[in-house]
């Protein structure tokens, strides 16, 4: 019996690191050395104030990166600098949120006082609940300026960053009370996604940033009493 149960806890546990390492592989925690001297190219280029000149590099490089195809898993995000770890909604000001944990101190052109680059986040919200996005359903974008850090030993920032939007719908309020705003609604749940990307702008709910991460999330629209 005990040899039948230490056989059956290995197995277990050779189990379950097959598939932690399968659920990590769409993540390129390290990057290559390439993959590093490539965010170095591009951040020179942006902390110079050439930004044509980087987003043709951005170019060169999504177009001969080997995870460039038309569906966003499995993709290979590298979040060796940024990475979303959270989202959530704040429904009294009907607001997405995410946190983003900036994980170097090098990499995005520029030390505090310079212009240095922007991180931006994609909002979106599956209105419809048929599990896909199309490009009406992006309700905006946040952004939050990122800067180098190099004398810092210990890199490691968490940003939060946010949109607040208007529901499909809109919202039903009543003021009965001129000092309380309440709102009537059933509380539908809807599936969200948010995209980070480095310096290049998310172009719709589908875009694969090649610096970033895309995560979902689910909402609930609650009333505001």
């Amino acid at each position: 019996m005990r040899r039948l149960t230490k056989t059956f806890l290995t197995g277990v546990l050779v189990a379950m690191s097959v598939l932690f390492a399968s659920n990590n592989v769409s993540y390129a925690q390290k990057p290559s050395g390439e993959n590093e001297a490539q965010r170095a190219k591009v951040a020179s280029y942006i902390e110079k104030g050439d930004t044509e000149g980087a987003q043709k590099l951005m170019q060169e490089f999504e177009s001969k990166s080997p995870e460039n195809n038309h569906s966003l898993q499995p993709f290979n995000f590298h979040i060796f600098f940024e990475e979303i770890k959270a989202c959530g909604f704040y429904p009294q000001e009907t607001r997405l949120e995410c946190m983003i944990e900036i994980k170097q101190p090098f990499g995005y052109a520029g030390g505090v006082g310079t212009a240095g680059s922007i991180e931006n986040v994609l909002f979106c919200v599956d209105w419809n609940g048929n599990g896909s996005y199309d490009s009406s359903e992006s309700v905006g974008e946040g952004s939050v300026a990122m800067h180098d850090d190099s004398a810092n030993s210990k890199p490691g920032w968490q940003y939060a960053v946010y949109r607040d939007f208007d529901p499909r719908g809109g919202v039903r309020t009543s003021l009965n009370n001129p000092n309380i705003a309440t709102t009537t609604t059933n509380g539908p749940t809807r599936n969200a996604r948010a995209i980070l990307s480095w310096f290049v702008e998310p172009t719709d709910c589908n875009y694969k940033p090649f610096w970033g991460n895309v995560v979902n999330f689910r909402i609930r629209f609650d009333p505001i009493r």
